[in-house]
């Protein structure tokens, strides 16, 4: 992608996803979350809406490579726009940028989004699937339907799975997440 462009995911019945140029609208996620989390709800609705944006991006045969509550905008309207577009991938498995590492900044804002503690950055192994599993348990669920919360760990473990053949592709990760956040 250019310098300065970004994809953003319209809502609406006209909506969609459109790669645009220039710096994305609205608000960053990271100032919103200093606010507090979202409901339950919203924050499906923003991971799946990034979801959806990837998927197009995949057709399109971009990718991000660094997915963070830096890079991901929310405006009035509630669309969701994904910049900073073409850096190395901060997934644990490095290397340049891929779908797979893409699901995995995919967990971390979901993360984020629903109030779990940051991801220790640098271990390895079984320190890795510890903290990975710690985050998961940890993260405080009250006011997400009871039937749903074993799914959602299960379903934020494995996009933060370090290995990339076990993350969700996605398309996976949009259904997936549209389906809960309209349970």
């Amino acid at each position: 992608m250019a310098p300065q462009s970004h994809y953003v995911r319209t809502m609406g019945s006209d909506g969609g996803v459109d790669p645009c140029e220039g710096p994305a609208i609205g608000l960053e996620l990271s100032a919103l979350l200093a606010d507090g989390i979202p409901p339950w709800r919203v924050a499906l609705e923003i991971v799946a809406g990034l979801a959806e944006i990837l998927v197009i991006c995949e057709e399109d045969d971009v990718y991000h490579g660094a997915i963070t509550t830096d890079c991901v905008f929310v405006d009035e309207t509630g669309a969701v726009s994904l910049e900073g577009f073409g850096v190395p991938n901060a997934a644990p498995e490095g290397g340049t940028a891929c779908a797979k590492g893409d699901g995995y900044g995919l967990g971390l804002v979901l993360a984020a989004l629903i109030g779990s503690p940051e991801l220790p950055k640098g271990l390895d192994g079984d320190a890795y699937e510890d903290a990975v599993v710690d985050l998961v348990l940890g993260t405080d669920l009250t006011g997400l339907p009871a039937t749903m919360q074993g799914d959602l760990q299960w379903f934020l473990g494995r996009l933060l799975d370090r290995a990339p053949r076990q993350r969700p592709a996605a398309i996976e990760v949009w259904r997936t997440l549209l389906a809960f956040a309209r349970s």
